[in-house]
């Protein structure tokens, strides 16, 4: 049996998540990189203080800007969203979502 210290497993989820060590990705391209490490980003139709989706992104992203997520998702379109998700998902994911699109509408 593999057996992980408390701090590699912390390490290591914060890791995957794109918390630790720190905010590594930058620009455009890092906004996209994790926002694929997260594999969904939740969109938050309200803005309190700011929108939950620039909040998940600016503690990623180093230099991220407010509404970035937006440039990646659609104008680059890698990211996709649904009816009423209110999350957007990678593109290569898209094929997979199809069937379950379909079994919805069809009911």
């Amino acid at each position: 049996m593999l057996t992980i210290d408390l701090t590699t497993a912390r390490r290591f989820i914060l890791g995957k998540q794109g918390l630790w060590p720190g905010r590594r990705w930058r620009g455009e391209a890092g906004t996209a990189q994790a926002m694929r490490a997260m594999e969904y980003l939740q969109l938050d139709p309200l803005q309190t203080l700011t929108r939950s989706q620039d909040i998940a992104l600016h503690s990623r992203v180093l230099d991220y800007t407010p509404g970035l997520w937006e440039e990646v998702t659609y104008q680059q379109r890698k990211f996709f969203d649904w009816g009423g998700w209110l999350a957007v998902r990678p593109m290569e994911e898209l094929p997979h979502w199809r069937v379950v699109m379909r079994r919805e509408r069809d009911g």
